[in-house]
């Protein structure tokens, strides 16, 4: 074996180990929760082809979730950073999105309740946070809205 194959050799296997260790690498980059864990399935269960998917996928999942709480259908319950987040979320879209279907008024937090309402308010469907008629973004998230 001459330099130039064994140079081949080590740049080959060091190409392999970075695919096979990306589903770690990624965790890590993105800071994922359970960066550790994907590492140890990524290195004990990566030949299998399942655990390297597995490793993969949970990679690039949302970053404080665990997979398991996808199959028990529940994505949000590993943390409650995470759930904060993302009840909060929903819970201001469902309440605006009742009260421009229902026509009803919404029952404010004390922080806008000094805010003054009118009927025609609006709310953005990405954030909830009320708009004022005519705006083309939203002052609160910054999403371009239809109008």
């Amino acid at each position: 074996m001459n330099d130039g194959e064994i140079v081949l050799w080590v740049i080959g296997g060091l190409l392999a180990l970075v695919v096979y260790f990306l589903p770690a690498m990624i965790a890590f980059w993105r800071e994922h929760h359970y960066k550790w864990v994907i590492f140890a399935i990524n290195l004990v269960f990566g030949l299998t082809g399942v655990g390297y998917l597995v490793a993969f996928i949970w990679a690039v999942w949302p970053q404080q979730t665990a997979i398991l709480d996808f199959i028990a259908n529940d994505p949000t319950t590993n943390s409650p950073e995470a759930g904060q987040k993302i009840y909060g979320q929903m819970g201001t879209n469902v309440r605006a999105f009742n009260e421009a279907r229902d026509g009803r008024s919404l029952v404010l937090p004390p922080q806008m309740a000094t805010a003054p309402q009118t009927q025609a308010e609006l709310f953005c469907f990405n954030c909830g946070k009320p708009m004022r008629s005519g705006a083309h973004f939203c002052a609160s998230c910054g999403v371009a809205v239809s109008g």
